[in-house]
């Protein structure tokens, strides 16, 4: 299955006006993704492409790591990173975004577009007593299913329904469909993980990857940032600022040259993962899905893809 031009720019197009619409001042991106997956590093490349297209200046981009208070300024727009991790499932990132809408009340606070996951409601009335106390905050839902839950779940919060922003690098990847006869399999391996899939293909997930395009040659200088920090070696901020830096535009900039060089060695996708298929989307690749243990993946295809009048965002 390869999806249609007009599918992917529908998606963009929604994306940029959201953009356009709601980041209407300087701005601030918190919990940048540092972690090896590669889907996460694509949701944060396509929405740093739509923001710069903004004429407001982002004031400041963190890591979870390297995240400092006093960096975000008055007045600024609060953005925080989407994916798949708004939920009981990854509970690190759940406490994060709370401890944001409780250090800033004042501020517009953002979170781009997430999949929401709870196995245990009881859990998500939680967040919502706390969600519920700020007065501007606009959560994302990328999939249907996410939004009708944040309209049960958090109804005292505005909700928007958006694609995922690895769209925003549209027409940025290469486009290629060469027959190769080679095809690749991407496996989660994590607690999303669904049982084995019996195609034929090579068999990868994110961190094989990185992997074989020998991320390790300078991601090391990374890891010794986090040493560094991790001992007490701040220097007034500055390790913070140099892996902030040295994961913006060396880490970034080689993860788009080569993981989509790497994808473009097969001509046949069969994804587990949702960046594996909106990957494929953009590389203009055929590829073949099966869900994930959350829906992920079908909530996604059902919004987005198969649906011909989504929902629309507002």
């Amino acid at each position: 299955m390869i999806i249609s031009q007009k599918t992917i720019e529908r998606q963009t197009k929604i994306l940029r006006a959201f953009i356009r619409d709601e980041v209407t001042d300087d701005y601030v991106y918190l919990d940048v993704p540092a972690y090896l997956n590669i889907g996460d590093f694509l949701i944060a490349m396509g929405a740093f492409r739509l923001l710069d297209e903004l004429p407001y200046k982002c004031r400041y981009k963190s890591t979870f790591a390297n995240y400092n208070p006093s960096h975000v300024p008055d007045n600024c727009i609060i953005l925080m990173q989407g994916g798949g991790n708004f939920g009981d499932l990854y509970p690190g990132a759940n406490w994060y975004r709370n401890e944001i809408v409780k250090t800033f009340p004042n501020h517009k606070i953002i979170f781009l577009p997430q999949t929401i996951t709870y196995k245990d409601t009881s859990l998500a009335k939680e967040d919502a007593e706390i969600l519920s106390k700020h007065n501007n905050l606009l959560i994302c839902a990328r999939d249907s299913v996410s939004y009708a839950f944040l309209q049960r779940y958090f109804p005292k919060n505005r909700h928007c329904l958006l694609p995922d922003t690895a769209l925003g690098l549209y027409q940025v990847l290469p486009q290629q469909n060469i027959i190769r006869n080679k095809a690749l399999l991407m496996q989660r391996r994590d607690e999303e993980r669904v049982e084995d899939w019996d195609v034929q293909g090579l068999v990868k997930d994110w961190d094989t990857i990185l992997e074989d395009i020998h991320l390790n040659r300078i991601y090391w200088v990374a890891r010794v940032l986090r040493k560094l920090q991790k001992a007490g070696c701040s220097v007034g901020g500055l390790v913070e600022f140099c892996s902030n830096w040295y994961l913006m535009n060396v880490i970034y900039p080689y993860i788009q040259r080569n993981v989509p060089k790497y994808f473009l060695k097969f001509d046949k996708v069969y994804s587990t993962r949702l960046h594996g298929l909106i990957l494929c989307m953009l590389l203009h690749l055929d590829c073949e899905w099966k869900d994930t243990k959350y829906g992920k993946l079908s909530g996604y295809y059902n919004t987005w893809i198969n649906s011909v009048h989504p929902l629309p965002a507002k």
